[in-house]
């Protein structure tokens, strides 16, 4: 069976039913992430047609966030537990942890350890420094984690082509 991809296109329920069980649950997720990891990429390719700094912060921004996705620990319909992608599989750890950092303490969330403010106090005032990172910081991680996704994409799609041979054709001749 050839994976169908849509590219994470919503077929609002056309096809198919509701996952049964935790193989067709396994395979969805990781349909899904392959998703994530393509949403990634072409976010990051519009980067270079973007003129506007604020406009290609946004979009690396949102590419973290799509990238993460996959490792995040994801509900289950059937089974109690939480589907993520393995970290073992990434190609880059380097890249890969920073690009967590970046999510778990700058964008999701405001990691004050993170960020490692300092309360000051001049009369009556209390003024507030912290330390941020600059746009040149996030720009640093575009190449690389475009040449991540596409790493990511393509061991997405083996694992999903043999997980549907090995387990999803087998149901079709049952």
């Amino acid at each position: 069976m050839q994976a169908l991809r849509t590219g994470g296109g919503c077929l609002c329920g056309a096809l198919g039913v509701l996952m049964k069980d935790e193989t067709q649950e396994r395979y969805v997720f990781w349909r899904i992430a392959h998703a994530d990891f393509q949403e990634c990429k072409a976010t990051l390719e519009l980067i270079s047609g973007i003129t506007e700094n604020q406009i290609k912060l946004a979009l690396v921004k949102s590419a973290i966030i799509a990238y993460s996705r996959p490792y995040s620990g994801n509900d289950s319909v059937n089974i109690k537990r939480k589907w993520k992608v393995d970290s073992t599989l990434v190609s880059d750890t380097q890249t890969h942890e920073k690009v967590q950092e970046f999510r778990n303490n700058l964008i999701a969330h405001s990691s004050l350890k993170h960020k490692e403010p300092r309360l000051g106090k001049i009369g009556d005032i209390y003024p507030i420094s912290f330390k941020g990172f600059c746009f040149e910081d996030y720009m640093k991680l575009v190449e690389p984690l475009k040449n991540l996704c596409n790493d990511m994409i393509t061991v997405m799609s083996k694992k999903i082509d043999l997980y549907a041979k090995d387990h999803l054709d087998p149901l079709r001749t049952a």
